[in-house]
C-alpha cells in the first residue's frame, strides 16, 4: 500500500445621471441585503466576485461554481493545507500497478437524501466525468480509462497510462461523488437540485445573487459550528467592501486595492493572504486569428504591455506580483532563474511588427466585469496605441464572457487561470493543449511541440527528468507567446475580526474551505 503523501459594450461611460442612479442602487442594495440576511452566529455570508454557473461539478471548471460545490460534495481524497493527500470518502487507497488504483470507501457515509455512499455512486460519478457530458473537466478526468466496483465499498480506477498528477487531480471538485439515484431522478434539472455528502446541503440558488446551503446534520465528519452558508455574487469590489462594513457579509474575496489600504488597519477587520500564488492573470492572444497566428507578431505585441505599470497603477503593489510565466510560483517546477517579467518597449515592438510585415490596425479585447481586469485592459489599450494599433475593449458578464471566448470571437482577452493542484500539469495543460482549445485553452493554441511536452509531463515520474521537461516547456511557451503573463494574484480575503478558523490557503481547485469557520463572542 502506498502511503498518502505530499505532495473574473466597451468600457462603460457614466454621466451624472448614471452616477446618481448607481449611488441610489448601492444604498438600496445595502438596505435590502442587510434586512434580508441576519448574519449572526448561525449564518456565515461569503461574497465572491461572480455568480456560479452550475452546481453539477463535471459541467464547468470555473472557480466560483467549484467554490460552492466543494461544500456540497466530497471527493475520495482531499488536500490538506500543506498539500498532503488525506482521506475524505476513501479511508485508504492502494496502487496495484502504475495504471490501476484501488479505493476503499468509508462505510456508513450518507448523502443528503439519506442514501449511503457506495461503490456504484463512485463508478457512476467518475464515468459521467469521462463521458461527453464531462468535456469541461477533460484536463482532470482525461487519464481515466475505466472505473469498476470490486464490491459495495471498493472501487478500481484504471488509467490510460501512468499519470503522475492523477491522485492530486482526484482532490479537485470535478471528482465530487454524486448520488446516482438523485442524478437520474432529476435529469436535466440536476444542476439546480444537487445531492452530495458534504457538510452542507443545497437549499436555494437565486441566479445573479446568492446560493444558500444548510448544514447537513448527518455529515460523517466534524460538523460546521454555524447552520447556514450563503455565498453571494457581488461583481463590484467596492460594493463587497460596503456590505462587509455593514455587517451583511462576513468575508469577501479579492477586495480592491483602495479598500485594502482603507480597511487593513481597522480593528474590525482582518486580511487573510495566501502567499503561495497559484493564479496567473494574463493577456491572451487568439492564435487562430490570421492576424495573430504568427509568434513573431505576438512577441512584438507583447512589448506594448506595461506589466510594471499594471502592478503599480492597478494594484499599487498590494495583492499581486508581476508575472513572469504562465506557471505561477506556487506550483512545483517554476523556473526561477529564467522566467522574466515582460519588458515594456513600444519602440522595439513597432520595429518587430515591421519586420514581421504586420499590418495590424485594430483588435478586439474582451474581459469581464472585474474592475482590476478592466483597468488592466485600459493599460493594454494605451500601450498598443503606442504600437499604432487601436484596441476596442468589450466588458461582458462572467457567463457571457466565457461563452464568447469558447466561440473564439475575441482577438485578445484578459482573464486568469489557476493551478487547481500544485502540479504544473493542472494549469499548463488546461491553458495550452490543443485538445481543450475553446474549452479552457482560450489562446486557441494548437501546437504539436507544446502538446508533446504536455503529454510527456503526465506520465513522467516526479524527479529531475520531469523538472527539466517543464523547464523546457516554459521556454517553449516563451517562444510561442500565446499569452503575456500580467500578474500573479495573491489570494486575498478581507473579513470580520469576529471570525475564527478562516482558511487563507486555496486548495482543491483554487477554492477555500469554510468548514472550520466560527464566530468569536
Amino acid at each position: 500500500m502506498k502511503k498518502m503523501e505530499k505532495t473574473e459594450k466597451g468600457v462603460r461611460k457614466a454621466g451624472k445621471r448614471a452616477a446618481l442612479f448607481g449611488g441610489l442602487t448601492v444604498l438600496f442594495l445595502l438596505f435590502w441585503s442587510t434586512g434580508a440576511v441576519a448574519a449572526g452566529k448561525d449564518t456565515f455570508v461569503y461574497a465572491n466576485g461572480y455568480d456560479i454557473r452550475t452546481l453539477d461539478p463535471i459541467t464547468t471548471s470555473d472557480a466560483p461554481s467549484w467554490q460552492v460545490c466543494r461544500h456540497i460534495y466530497q471527493t475520495l481524497i482531499e488536500l490538506d493545507d500543506d498539500f498532503n493527500v488525506v482521506p475524505e470518502l476513501a479511508e485508504k487507497y492502494e496502487i496495484l500497478s502504475p495504471t490501476i488504483y484501488r479505493f476503499y470507501l468509508k462505510k456508513g457515509v450518507r448523502f443528503h437524501n439519506g442514501e449511503e455512499v457506495k461503490a456504484d455512486d463512485v463508478v457512476f460519478s467518475l464515468e459521467r466525468a469521462i463521458s461527453p457530458a464531462g468535456s469541461a473537466v477533460r484536463t482532470y478526468a482525461g487519464d481515466i480509462e475505466s472505473v469498476t466496483a470490486v464490491d459495495e465499498y471498493t472501487v478500481d480506477v484504471r488509467l490510460k497510462q501512468a499519470s503522475t498528477p492523477f491522485i492530486m487531480n482526484l482532490t479537485v471538485p470535478w471528482a465530487g461523488i454524486l448520488n446516482r439515484k438523485a442524478v437520474e431522478a432529476a435529469g436535466e434539472a440536476y444542476a439546480q437540485n444537487p445531492v452530495g455528502s458534504g457538510p452542507f446541503r443545497f437549499e436555494s440558488w437565486r441566479k445573479g445573487d446568492r446560493v444558500v446551503l444548510e448544514r447537513f446534520e448527518d455529515f460523517a465528519g466534524p460538523r460546521p459550528t454555524y447552520k447556514t452558508l450563503i455565498v453571494r455574487a457581488i461583481p463590484e469590489a467596492n460594493i463587497r467592501a460596503i456590505e462587509l462594513e455593514s455587517g451583511a457579509v462576513d468575508l469577501i474575496y479579492l477586495p480592491s486595492t483602495s479598500d485594502l489600504l482603507r480597511l487593513e488597519g481597522d480593528d474590525r477587520f482582518v486580511v487573510h493572504r495566501d502567499n503561495r500564488p497559484a493564479a496567473t492573470n494574463y493577456l491572451g492572444f487568439n492564435t487562430q486569428k490570421p492576424a495573430l497566428n504568427d509568434p513573431k507578431v505576438r512577441r512584438a505585441l507583447a512589448y506594448g504591455v506595461n506589466v510594471p505599470g499594471i502592478l503599480q497603477s492597478v494594484f499599487r503593489k498590494i495583492g499581486a506580483l508581476p508575472a513572469q510565466s504562465p506557471l505561477p510560483p506556487g506550483v512545483i517546477y517554476f523556473d526561477t532563474e529564467n522566467n522574466k517579467v515582460q519588458e515594456y518597449n513600444p519602440e522595439k515592438g513597432k520595429s518587430l511588427l515591421a519586420e514581421a510585415g504586420s499590418r495590424l490596425e485594430k483588435l478586439l479585447l474582451v474581459t469581464n466585469e472585474r474592475s482590476d481586469r478592466q483597468a488592466m485592459a485600459t493599460i493594454v489599450q494605451a500601450g498598443f496605441k503606442e504600437l499604432g494599433i487601436d484596441v476596442e475593449i468589450q466588458v461582458l458578464e462572467w457567463a457571457a464572457f466565457l461563452d464568447f471566448l469558447k466561440e473564439g470571437k475575441h482577438d485578445l482577452c484578459i482573464l486568469g487561470n489557476f493551478a487547481a493542484i500544485p502540479d504544473p500539469h493542472s494549469i499548463l495543460y488546461s491553458s495550452f493543449h490543443s485538445s481543450v482549445a475553446g474549452q479552457t485553452n482560450y489562446a486557441m493554441l494548437k501546437d504539436p511541440e507544446v502538446d508533446e511536452l504536455l503529454e510527456k509531463g503526465i506520465a513522467t515520474p516526479a524527479g529531475d527528468e520531469r523538472k527539466e521537461l517543464y523547464f523546457r516547456l516554459q521556454r517553449l511557451l516563451d517562444e510561442k507567446e500565446p499569452w503575456v503573463s500580467l500578474v500573479y494574484l495573491v489570494g486575498t480575503q478581507l473579513g470580520s475580526a469576529k471570525l475564527e478558523g478562516v482558511n487563507s490557503r486555496a486548495n482543491g481547485g483554487g477554492i477555500y474551505d469554510f468548514r472550520k469557520i466560527s464566530f468569536r463572542e
